[in-house]
């Protein structure tokens, strides 16, 4: 019986496949509405954002906000169970809002030109 078990869990490369997407779902849609309410006492309270009825940029932004949150936490989760990085997921990092100092700037002139 563990051995049943252990193939159907585990593959060559440990947790399989299907099983790493179905943690990933569940952490990411059981976020959703704990962090709802979080977000939006933190748009509307906090950063005094006044969130208009209607379909408007705030509105979306405050609706998706705990998708995307939810979504982040779930890859950083399954990230660290993989021994990798968000940037290994093309995420950026810290750094993300950083202006880039062109020091990833192509230096050959033929890779700009369309």
């Amino acid at each position: 019986m563990k051995v049943i078990l252990r193939t159907i869990f585990l593959g060559r490369k440990g947790l399989r496949a299907g099983w790493r997407l179905l943690i990933f779902l569940v952490i990411a849609v059981a976020l959703q509405p704990l962090l709802q309410l979080p977000v939006v006492w933190f748009m509307s309270k906090r950063q005094g954002i006044s969130i208009p009825p209607g379909l408007d940029p705030v509105v979306i932004s405050v609706a998706y906000a705990p998708t995307l949150i939810g979504v982040l936490i779930a890859t950083g989760v399954l990230a660290r169970f993989e021994d990798r990085r968000l940037r290994d997921y093309g995420l950026p990092g810290i750094n993300a809002l950083v202006a880039n100092s062109g020091k990833d700037a192509p230096s050959d002139s033929r890779a700009s030109r369309c």
